[in-house]
């Protein structure tokens, strides 16, 4: 796609449809895949197209070790019992579980009849949030006001050792991610395990759980019935590990009472105007002679390469190698490194650079990330952990999705399904950022430990990351 590819901020660039040719290398024409319309067939008939369309073009088939025949075998006859009995929950249910086995944050699908089910399997809560500590215990970090398990007498603190009648550890592994509130599967270990715990509080209203805990200062532990009721979603927009940013403003900065320099980034768009504004922050923060800068990526939802590269240029004092971007061509069946633009026409060869860029930033600067930083937003937290003065700090890394996006579908019942047909390449030419057997995208070089004390506050609205960065800026002049 273009440079608008990495997209998950406007969904319908999903499907842009490219069509616009340029020769490769070898002299032969790129041709990116276009958005086919499939909603007109059967769900077999759909489903079929689909799976020839996705396991040909999606670009990390080796990388992933993905066994697309495999696959097929699972699904199809899934799909083509649904349709005999006409059944589409049993048709969504097999087309999201296909979907979802991709570990890809950049695969996408979205449809009115799929957020009904997921509103259906996840609309109760049971009155608090659980997470996994650094120590390897579950506690309550969260706990509602007046919900069952406040009622129940379950304090935040509290260790969870059973639930409904099994170990904690053995819970989690049987919590079901499917119908989960995301359009995307998810990329790594780590945010699967984020999701396990926010999910084990979710189930469909009126499902009861016995849950064994032990509140802090207490000597015994105790077994209690929960029965989970319409929240609002209250557990799940609380506590949120991987929480995406508010977009309503790309860039905004201040300078903290500590002294140092704060820029939240909510994500890259194919803007110059945008980038205007990151330049007049840093010259502020150049000007002020701050000690060091902090730069909030944290659920940063990507965008334009470009952007990405060129807000990382003024952390540098000489040019450094970003990607090569590498696309699936139609014609070819292969695949082609070329630089797209935002009119979607492919320059064959080249690749993108990080070049310095005036005012030169040249003291530390921090990048604060969490697995809802994705695609560009990943180039970003890439472009300051690899600066001279640069590091990452956060309790998780990013989410490890880096492919280029603008390939897509539509399938029957009107469901979208979008999916890469690009993908980053390092300067050696392999795969850079994109998961591999659940480990990807940029890791914390600082981690902040995920304590009681600091889970509880993170839960309560605090920010026990930026404290902790500006800890370590202040350990480190």
């Amino acid at each position: 796609m273009m440079n608008q590819s990495r997209v998950a901020i406007a969904l319908a660039l999903i499907f842009l449809s490219c069509g616009i040719i340029s020769c490769d290398n070898s002299g032969d024409p790129i041709v990116p895949p276009s958005q086919e319309d499939f909603s007109g067939m059967s769900w077999t008939e759909a489903f079929n197209s689909f799976h020839a369309k996705f396991s040909t073009e999606y670009p990390y088939t080796d990388w992933k070790g993905i066994d697309w025949e495999a696959l097929r075998s699972e699904y199809l006859p899934q799909i083509e019992a649904a349709e005999v009995t006409n059944d589409q929950e049993a048709y969504l249910t097999a087309l999201r579980g296909y979907i979802f086995s991709i570990p890809d944050g950049h695969i996408m699908v979205l449809g009115d009849a799929m957020t009904s089910l997921i509103e259906q399997h996840t609309a109760g809560g049971f009155g608090m949030c659980i997470t996994g500590l650094d120590d390897g215990s579950a506690i309550v970090n969260l706990v509602i006001a007046d919900g069952p398990a406040d009622e129940a007498g379950i304090e935040a603190g509290a260790g969870i050792t059973q639930w409904n009648g099994m170990p904690i550890a053995e819970a989690l592994s049987q919590v079901d991610l499917l119908w989960r509130q995301s359009y995307s599967p998810i990329a790594t270990d780590e945010l699967e395990t984020i999701e396990r715990y926010r999910y084990l509080t979710r189930a469909p209203v009126g499902t009861q759980v016995d849950v064994t805990f032990q509140n802090e200062g207490e000597i015994l532990s105790q077994t209690v019935n929960l029965m989970a009721v319409a929240d609002d979603n209250s557990t799940l927009s609380k506590a949120n590990f991987a929480a995406p940013a508010d977009m309503s403003t790309v860039v905004s900065y201040e300078i903290l009472s500590s002294g140092y320099g704060y820029l939240k980034l909510t994500y890259e768009p194919n803007d110059w105007s945008a980038f205007e504004d990151f330049k007049t922050a840093i010259q502020y923060f150049v000007d002020a002679d701050v000690p060091a800068l902090i730069i909030d990526i944290r659920g940063n939802r990507g965008g334009s390469d470009d952007m990405a590269a060129a807000f990382s240029g003024f952390f540098y004092q000489s040019s450094s190698f970003y990607e090569y971007q590498d696309f699936y061509n139609t014609l070819t069946g292969q695949f082609a490194i070329g630089i797209q633009d935002e009119s979607g026409a492919v320059t064959p060869g080249g690749s993108l650079m990080i070049t310095p860029r005036p005012p030169s930033f040249s003291k530390k600067v921090v990048a604060l990330v969490n697995p809802g930083t994705i695609s560009s937003g990943e180039g970003v937290a890439m472009g300051i952990g690899r600066a001279p003065l640069g590091q990452v700090v956060g309790f998780y890394g990013t989410n490890g999705s880096f492919g280029m996006v603008g390939n897509g579908v539509l399938m029957p019942p009107w469901i979208e399904v979008g999916f890469p047909y690009g993908r980053s390449l390092d300067e050696t030419g392999t795969i850079q950022l994109d998961s591999k057997n659940g480990i990807g995208g940029v890791a914390p070089t600082i981690r902040v430990p995920l304590t009681k004390e600091s889970a509880i506050a993170f839960a309560n609205g605090d920010d026990p990351e930026l404290s902790y960065a500006i800890e370590w800026l202040e350990a480190n002049p």
